[in-house]
This record gives C-alpha cells, sequence and structure tokens, in this order.
C-alpha cells in the first residue's frame, strides 16, 4: 500500500480518496436512477377542461295545462270588455291611438286601462277593429292567472303568457303578435305627447 502523509485529504491514501469518490458517484447514480425511473413511469395525460352545460330555461312564460273541453280561444270584444271591467278613473282612454313599433311602422288601435277586478289589480287592453288584441294583467296572485285571462276570452289551455320579470305577478297575452310588449316602441300616450 501506498501510504501519503497525514493530515487531509491530501494525507489520505488513494484507495481511500477512490472509495469515496466511488460512494459519490454509486449515490448520484443511484439517484439518477430512480429518479429516471420515476420521471419515465409518469404519464402525462391532456384532459378536458370540464364545463358545466347550461339547459335553456323558460322563465318569462307560464304553461298552462290543456283543458280538452275547450275548443278555442274567442277573445271578447270592445263591448263586452268595456261592459265587463269599467275604464279606470282618472286614466285617459285612447280611440284610434298611435302605436309605433321597433321595426318602424305604426299602427292605430284603441288602448284603455281597466279597474281592477277580483283577480287583478291592473289591467291594460288593446282593441284592433273592434276585437282584443292584446291583454297586460298585473295579477294579486300567480294563482289568479287562469281565472284572469278567462275573464277576457282567452281560455286556459291555448295560452302561454308571457311574464314580465319574475319579481312581479304581470303577464300579457297577444292574440295579434304585434301587439306583445316588446314589439311596441311607444304607446298612444306616449305619441300624443
Amino acid at each position: 500500500m501506498i501510504y501519503v502523509r497525514k493530515g487531509g485529504w491530501r494525507g489520505c491514501s488513494i484507495i481511500k480518496k477512490w472509495k469515496w469518490v466511488g460512494g459519490i458517484l454509486a449515490v448520484v447514480c443511484g439517484i439518477g436512477t430512480v429518479g429516471g425511473f420515476i420521471l419515465e413511469q409518469t404519464e402525462y395525460v391532456a384532459v378536458k377542461k370540464m364545463v358545466p352545460t347550461v339547459q335553456p330555461v323558460e322563465v318569462n312564460y307560464h304553461d298552462i295545462k290543456p283543458d280538452p273541453e275547450v275548443s278555442e280561444i274567442t277573445p271578447l270584444s270592445k263591448e263586452e270588455v268595456l261592459a265587463k271591467f269599467p275604464i279606470a278613473t282618472g286614466e285617459q282612454a285612447y280611440e284610434n291611438g298611435r302605436f309605433l313599433f321597433i321595426e318602424g311602422q305604426s299602427d292605430y288601435a284603441d288602448y284603455y286601462w281597466l279597474q281592477p277586478s277580483e283577480s287583478f289589480e291592473d289591467a291594460r287592453v288593446i282593441f284592433k277593429d273592434g276585437e282584443l288584441a292584446a291583454v297586460k294583467l298585473w295579477l294579486k296572485e300567480e294563482s289568479d292567472l287562469d281565472k284572469a285571462f278567462e275573464a277576457f276570452g282567452i281560455a286556459h289551455g291555448f295560452v302561454k303568457a308571457r311574464r314580465m320579470n319574475e319579481f312581479t305577478y304581470v303577464y300579457e297575452y297577444a292574440i295579434e303578435p304585434m301587439y306583445w310588449s316588446h314589439n311596441i316602441k311607444s304607446y298612444p300616450y306616449e305619441t300624443e305627447k
């Protein structure tokens, strides 16, 4: 054996130096091998992003169950409605009032506010050529919906009354599609100012 002078690394024998170097190399190689093995076992899989699907829900419509006994919608005439429900006091009636529509056209029809009844707090009606064209009702309770529309000759079972907003019981139904409120730009009380 070859001995080198004692004292520090320089004083160690060559064999002891190689043992240390070999041990360090073995540890490094072992870590590298285990690390490489672990990395090789890891698979990267593409994961699709989960996006919740939203089903459309009709919030603005109230579906009324069909009644087999009712055969058609028979809306009341202007005379029948005004005989049944008086015009609201303090409100002006607009005979042949001008309606302006979103798409730019205009039309003339009768527009009335009606006094409250047992099923609604407020009602606005439009008559075209003496026939009911549209009705908008402020109901006292949602359960009054069928009863209120039946009072105007619009029988349940054929009506999809449109709910104006989710916070109040305001519904409308237009027999003449152009008189749905979302089609009207201005009413007679706005155009005659």
